[in-house]
């Protein structure tokens, strides 16, 4: 039988000395402006057949049906829900493509309205979806 080796201890570690400047913090990799345009485009794009889907699933459920014929068992978010967010992906998607500039502020905007695009979609088809 071999014996296995002991792990190498990780060493001492390194404190800055007292009134040395603290090490550097290197950041986070941003998305140029026209990734961020790419995915929103896209993201507008997908919506459409994403809703698409989400509405022929909530067709062929059998509450659906029921909501439809009888007007019974209609349950689901409320409908400004979907309208609200559909409003909300629309304006946050003008603001990806139109916020220019090369302020310090410009790429968190543009990925804020990027995320808030993302968020407004996702609640959109969620809010058709809560139907079936």
């Amino acid at each position: 039988m071999t014996a296995h080796p002991e792990p190498a201890s990780p060493g001492p570690t390194t404190a800055p000395a007292p009134g040395s400047p603290a090490p550097a913090v290197t950041a986070l990799p941003t998305v140029t402006a026209a990734g961020a345009r790419r995915v929103a485009g896209f993201a507008a794009l997908a919506l459409a057949p994403a809703w698409l889907c989400a509405w022929l699933a909530v067709a062929f459920s059998d509450d659906f049906g029921r909501c439809l014929t009888y007007g019974e068992r209609c349950t689901g978010w409320p409908s400004w829900v979907g309208q609200a967010a559909f409003v909300v992906a629309g304006a946050a998607w003008c603001a990806v493509l139109l916020v220019g500039g090369r302020g310090r502020w410009v790429p968190p905007v543009r990925l804020t309205a990027l995320a808030v695009q993302l968020a407004a979609e996702a609640a959109l088809v969620l809010s058709v979806l809560s139907r079936a």
